[in-house]
């Protein structure tokens, strides 16, 4: 199953944790597509991560809602069954545990998150 994931991020110095290279590395070993939207990254940082997929440099605005239009907007999207929208905010101590459920073949079509926030009114997280 084609599956695409836009994964957006910001961190003061442009730092990308060891944590998310994992979840990047473990992603690619799953033949997900890549696409890592950035609005603050050192070179040090784009070096370690770049072979796992397409990495996107952009003006911080617009929060990582327009990091997501900006992957989908890269990419044919009619080419992926599934899309995952990610941000670099959480932390992934076992990127198998956390992927085991969206890199199965869904049992139903529809729309799945993490978390559920009743912040103003419920949403998918």
């Amino acid at each position: 199953m084609p599956t695409l994931a836009v994964i957006a991020h910001y961190h003061p110095q442009g730092k990308v944790t060891i944590d998310l290279v994992n979840l990047m590395k473990h992603l690619h070993q799953n033949r997900v597509t890549i696409v890592f939207v950035s609005t603050c990254l050192s070179e040090i940082s784009m070096s370690r991560i770049q072979r796992f997929g397409t990495v996107i440099r952009r003006d911080n605005f617009g929060y990582d809602f327009w990091s997501y239009k900006v992957g989908l907007e890269s990419v044919d999207t009619r080419s992926f069954d599934r899309i995952l929208f990610l941000n670099s905010s959480f932390v992934t101590t076992d990127p198998v545990l956390l992927c085991s459920d969206f890199l199965e073949a869904p049992n139903e079509t529809g729309l799945r998150g993490i978390s559920i926030s009743h912040e103003f009114h419920p949403h998918v997280q």
